[in-house]
């Protein structure tokens, strides 16, 4: 009776909320479990029976695969580089930026563009200014009589590059620190210049603690989003860039629609999700040092 009487009451937001939940049934949870389900299965071709088996996760584990372990390490490399950079520069730029003066709101504007195109059109974009030959990267660099740049058209400076296009995307953390940033009350500020703090104790001491919340909601969502970076890398691998840019997602897509070997993908996928499950409960784990408004207000 408690049920349908709340349900009586709530029923306008339930209405609401219902294609959501619709939505999250039907294009997360049960792809989800289905995914899961065939991680366990194999199909044998010859009496076309499936069975239940280990076989892709042992497959993953397996010594031998040395393509599984190259490409993880080379999505743990990249998380290492991207994150730490991504953080620093956006948090550098939102300090520059989020003081009301004259100007600054158009170039907030400007800093967040690339955030909004489209990855492909993004990724066609870049592909046309670092061209190897016909980039207009190059061309400028050639008319300076200084040498091409090789980009994603060598193993060795793909990864590079690509940190580098990713760093254009920067404009969506930065929101989120200007946002933080002025929330902290001026008056934290004032006791510390009456207290002599000079500018580098004010940063490090005050600025950074009290944007606590913002560092660790912003450095969760990129350790996600990092480990599941597909779509550009997709686009820029080349045989020309080897294993640099052979992240986990795409080996699993390469795994799924060019081996069609659904089941070590979906096994790849479990894995993946536990890896990223597990770098999750760290950084919750180690919030402690988060401080939040009603802490220090």
């Amino acid at each position: 009776m408690k049920f349908l009487y709340k349900l009586k009451k709530d029923y306008l937001g339930i209405l609401f909320v219902l294609p959501v939940i619709i939505g999250l049934a039907c294009f997360t949870f049960v792809p989800m479990g289905k995914s899961l389900i065939n991680s366990f299965q194999e199909t044998d071709y010859a009496t076309r029976e499936t069975v239940f088996t280990f076989n892709h996760y042992k497959r993953i584990f397996d010594s031998a695969n040395t393509q599984f372990t190259r490409s993880l390490l080379q999505t743990l490399l990249f998380t290492a580089i991207d994150i730490p950079l991504r953080m620093t520069l956006s948090f550098a730029l939102a300090l520059f930026l989020y003081k009301e003066v004259r100007g600054v709101r158009l170039v907030r504007v400007l800093c967040y563009v690339p955030v909004i195109i489209p990855t492909v059109v993004s990724g066609l974009l870049w592909k046309t200014i670092m061209e190897y030959d016909v980039g207009y990267l190059n061309l400028f660099l050639t008319e300076l009589g200084l040498g091409r740049l090789t980009l994603f058209y060598s193993e060795k400076t793909a990864l590079a590059a690509f940190v580098f296009i990713g760093l254009f995307g920067i404009g969506s953390s930065m929101i989120l620190w200007i946002s933080q940033l002025k929330n902290i009350p001026s008056t934290v500020y004032e006791v510390a210049d009456i207290e002599g703090a000079n500018r580098f104790q004010t940063l490090f001491r005050i600025t950074i603690p009290l944007c606590g919340p913002t560092i660790f909601y912003v450095l969760l969502t990129s350790i996600i989003g990092t480990l599941q970076v597909f779509d550009l890398a997709y686009m820029f691998s080349t045989p020309l860039t080897g294993d640099s840019l052979n992240f986990l997602v795409v080996f699993i897509y390469q795994q799924a629609f060019g081996f069609f070997d659904m089941g070590y993908a979906c096994a790849l996928s479990w894995v993946l999700f536990t890896i990223i499950a597990i770098l999750s409960g760290i950084v919750f784990a180690c919030k402690k040092w988060v401080i939040y408004g009603e802490d220090y207000a």
